[in-house]
């Protein structure tokens, strides 16, 4: 990371028999365009951040979970320019990930019940995004989660118990939501037990 590089990201360096890379650190850069695609041949990747580019497109799906039993444990694609709908290859395919950053980008949609059975989550960080609805309370089921961002989206309603219960029991160390009133007085979302609350 913080190398200044700008451009694509050059597709010879995943070959498509030989790849065997573990990690890969591009944070911090001027990259744009799409992650390549032939990224998928590097099967053994377990952490990867992309975080503060220029990159942009759907989800990269293909290039981390388009096989069951992804090895990937860390991904981190925030402050980017990607945009969408969270797939659902990512929930059935990566249930490895421990760390998950999408922060700052595009997003958009409801919040996917399913991540509660992505039981190895240890970090989501959902922030800057244009997700609405409501909290899901499967994320309750995560009982190693230790990090939960969800600020400066378009979410409601209140956050769910069995989150607050993570919370309760002090395996959930920080919880982060758009609960502060605004300058109309109203909060965005109501939430307990946060030990954050921002203006969203």
């Amino acid at each position: 990371g913080n190398n200044k590089l700008d451009g694509y990201i050059p597709t010879e360096i995943f070959p498509r028999d030989t790849c065997v890379l573990e990690k890969l650190d591009f944070k911090s850069n001027e990259l744009t365009g799409i992650i390549p695609f032939q990224m998928r041949y590097c099967d053994k990747l377990e952490s990867a951040s992309f975080m503060e580019n220029n990159l942009a497109g759907l989800f990269p799906t293909q290039q981390f979970f388009s096989t069951y039993g992804s090895s990937m444990k860390k991904l981190n694609l925030a402050r980017n320019q990607f945009g969408g709908f969270l797939p659902d290859e990512l929930f059935l395919n990566g249930k490895a990930l421990s760390h998950f950053d999408i922060r700052g980008n595009m997003f958009y949609g409801e919040i996917s019940t399913k991540f509660g059975e992505m039981l190895n989550l240890k970090v989501l960080n959902l922030a800057e995004n244009f997700f609405t609805g409501e909290l899901p309370m499967e994320l309750g089921n995560l009982f190693g989660l230790a990090e939960l961002n969800v600020t400066f989206n378009d979410l409601s309603g209140s956050v769910p118990s069995e989150i607050c219960s993570l919370r309760n029991i002090e395996r959930l160390e920080s919880l982060s939501a758009d609960c502060l009133p605004g300058s109309n007085g109203v909060r965005k979302m109501v939430c307990s037990c946060c030990d954050q609350c921002v203006v969203g």
